[in-house]
């Protein structure tokens, strides 16, 4: 299935959140995409729906997340929100995500001050495990933000095994120097026994590579 001109952002409207949110749209700015910003209310299903709890719940949700949007918006490009409810962050997420696949997932990193919900890694971990597109959890957004601004460059480094996954990193990689300037390190850590393919029949050393077998891995790497 091909992705959705579109990058979403998960908020709960917490610190790091945020800040995970300008990045996305810096990001969603520079491709010229959608940005969707999701929240997800009563995962526990504390109220019962219909209920005025609920009701009241809902209103303060999307309230909270409409300012949001807007606050993110005067930055330009088009924003649009989505609230969904009734299951934890991560499943209720994973769900809407593999509904229709976005070019891009974003979400906040771990806190180190506070227990923010979206921030604990247990839902960025899950998220960036189990989503079918590349997830970018934010660690140092002012360092993204300006990257993204093209204020300064990213240093980006692909572990790379010759696997489908590694393909995709690459493939990630293209739309990120759409972004802004990047300077990539593609790194490749042989098993000798695994390098059989390269040197058939050898007796292949555990510590070093030898000449032969390194030559070919590098033309290998150079080739990605």
């Amino acid at each position: 299935m091909k992705p959705d001109r579109r990058i979403v952002c998960a908020t709960d409207f917490s610190p790091n959140a945020r800040s995970a949110a300008d990045v996305a749209q810096a990001i969603a700015l520079r491709l010229r995409v959608t940005l969707v910003l999701v929240h997800v209310t009563d995962e526990f299903h504390a109220f019962g729906e219909g209920t005025k709890d609920f009701r009241l719940a809902l209103q303060k949700a999307k309230r909270r997340l409409r300012n949001e949007a807007k606050r993110v918006r005067r930055r330009g490009g088009k924003v649009v929100e989505v609230l969904l409810h009734g299951r934890v962050a991560e499943l209720a997420l994973g769900d809407f995500i593999a509904d229709s696949p976005p070019l891009l997932v974003v979400v906040s990193s771990v806190s180190k001050t506070a227990f923010d919900r979206w921030t604990l890694g247990s839902t960025s971990e899950h998220i960036a495990q189990h989503a079918p597109v590349p997830t970018l959890v934010v660690r140092a957004p002012d360092r993204m933000l300006a990257w993204a601004r093209q204020e300064r460059r990213l240093n980006v480094v692909v572990a790379m095994d010759f696997s489908l996954s590694s393909d995709a990193a690459l493939a990630l990689v293209r739309t990120l120097r759409k972004v802004g300037s990047c300077a990539v390190t593609v790194a490749h850590i042989n098993w000798p026994p695994n390098a059989g393919k390269w040197a058939p029949g050898e007796r292949l050393p555990l510590t070093s590579n030898p000449p032969r077998v390194r030559r070919l891995s590098l033309r290998e790497l150079r080739r990605k």
